[in-house]
């Protein structure tokens, strides 16, 4: 696994197998190529990314990226619980109100939390297209492929693995402050601080009165929470060291080792890569539930239309069964045909001739016992059509009621019926369409046979239908 992180001045990028990391190592990049977190000049900055993967002798192509928190936007917000194809529409409706900017110049990500029974907490997160096109663009020249983002402050909330915290990303031309809540990333701030016009000693004093105004907002909002004042702060980034003096007085935490790193590497230095890879890899606690893929739908892999190719299938196989009784078939039409003839011919003989009465009477019996064959034949092949068209009915159901969330892995057809395997991010979403697949009138019989938590946000299904 390969997890990257452009910032304006260096790449981050750590590859690891498993818990080990193998590598660890930064690139600087020259001034101007990244510009508060947006890649302005993709050609070079994917050259810098071959170089740093080559000398380290890094073939891998999948990458997991960073995205800067500059310019990010993030909120959250409660709704009502609602079926998945209904929240979508809720949640656009409602990203549309409260962003600050059109929607047309943003990427839209989010994700589901259920906090009660009749609540749901959506996070979400709007990148500008730019920034995204620019990443997107960077990997595409460098040969490698991301189908997971993450927001950099965000990644790092993770990798503090603490349900109450705040989360620092100090970089020399900006930070972001990132405030968790139970496991949840509540409020994300951030602000440029560029070098030439602002001194460390002022980039230290912005940090801490952002704090400060952070931590009183807080104080003032949290209701029945404990106050801010007390929550452990957790930094990172490469101005680390300028906001560990700026933060003395404040209850300043190193970050977490969740990784076997190798000798003389700080966790604290790629703390960024380390809340990336725990997208894929469970390691620790994982306190915080906001795993959000920022990847926009147009650049993620079209999956495989699994449904189709099964339809086609076991149309395939259906149509397969059918062929040595269509052979049969076709064989007694043809010889029915050429008995016929040879009845037509034997008739006419009869008028000029006699005797043949004998032999006309065997041909028609034989006539009428290959009529009986052929309507003994007639019943299985009408009944195979007709299996074919209901399975090919049901399959379509199943797939046009789908999710688009919900992923299916595996379809097995029987003689009880179709069994649908897969896997959603959400136990709701798999209720739901157990309960769309009921009301479709099309199956007699609905049954979630079986639904597991396999992991965070990952639920394994299998789902009867008769």
């Amino acid at each position: 696994m390969i997890t990257l992180e452009i910032t304006d001045s260096r790449i981050n990028m750590v590859v690891l197998r498993g818990r080990q990391v193998q590598v660890a190592a930064s690139l600087p990049l020259e001034p101007g190529l990244v510009n508060e977190g947006v890649i302005a000049n993709p050609a070079v900055v994917s050259q810098r990314l071959r170089e740093i993967m080559e000398y380290h002798g890094v073939a891998e192509r999948q990458v997991i990226v960073g995205v800067s928190g500059m310019h990010s936007i993030y909120r959250t917000f409660n709704l009502p619980r609602l079926p998945r194809d209904m929240q979508d529409e809720a949640v656009r409706r409602e990203a549309a109100r409260i962003l600050p900017v059109p929607e047309s110049e943003v990427y839209t990500s989010w994700q589901a939390i259920d906090v009660s029974g009749t609540e749901t907490m959506i996070c979400l997160v709007a990148l500008p297209r730019a920034s995204v096109d620019a990443i997107t663009e960077t990997l595409s020249q460098a040969g490698l492929e991301s189908h997971l983002m993450d927001v950099a402050p965000l990644a790092l909330a993770r990798a503090a693995e603490e349900a109450n915290a705040i989360v620092i990303n100090a970089q020399p031309a900006s930070f972001d402050i990132v405030v968790v809540l139970d496991g949840i990333p509540k409020l994300l701030r951030s602000l440029a601080t560029p070098p030439p016009v602002m001194p460390v000693s002022d980039a230290e004093v912005a940090l801490v009165e952002e704090l400060d105004r952070t931590l009183a907002f807080l104080n003032e909002s949290r209701g029945g929470f404990p106050k801010a004042t007390g929550l452990p702060i957790f930094v990172a980034g490469e101005a680390k060291q300028m906001a560990f003096r700026a933060l003395a007085a404040h209850p300043v935490r190193p970050f977490p080792q969740l990784f076997l790193l190798p000798e003389g590497v700080d966790a604290g230095d790629y703390a960024v890569n380390m809340g990336l890879a725990l997208k894929q890899v469970r390691v620790g606690r994982l306190q915080s539930r906001v795993d959000i893929n920022v990847v926009p739908e147009m650049y993620r892999p079209k999956p495989l239309p699994i449904m189709e190719i099964v339809s086609w299938a076991l149309v395939l196989i259906a149509i397969g069964s059918l062929i040595p009784a269509g052979v049969s078939a076709a064989r007694v039409f043809s010889e029915t045909r050429s008995l016929q003839s040879q009845l037509d011919n034997l008739q006419r003989q009869v008028e000029v001739a006699t005797g043949t009465a004998a032999s006309l009477a065997k041909l028609k019996t034989k006539l009428d016992a290959t009529n009986a064959q052929l309507a003994v034949l007639k019943q299985p092949v009408e009944s195979a059509q007709a299996q074919r068209k209901s399975v090919t009915e049901k399959l379509a159901k199943a797939t046009s009621l789908k999710p688009g969330n919900v992923k299916v892995t595996s379809i097995i057809y029987g003689t009880t019926g179709l069994s649908v395997g897969g896997s959603a991010p959400d136990k709701a979403l798999v209720l739901n369409y157990a309960g769309a697949l009921r009301d479709s009138g099309k199956f007699s019989r609905v049954v979630v046979q079986q639904l597991t938590e396999v992991k965070f946000n990952e639920w394994s299904f299998t789902i009867l239908l008769n």
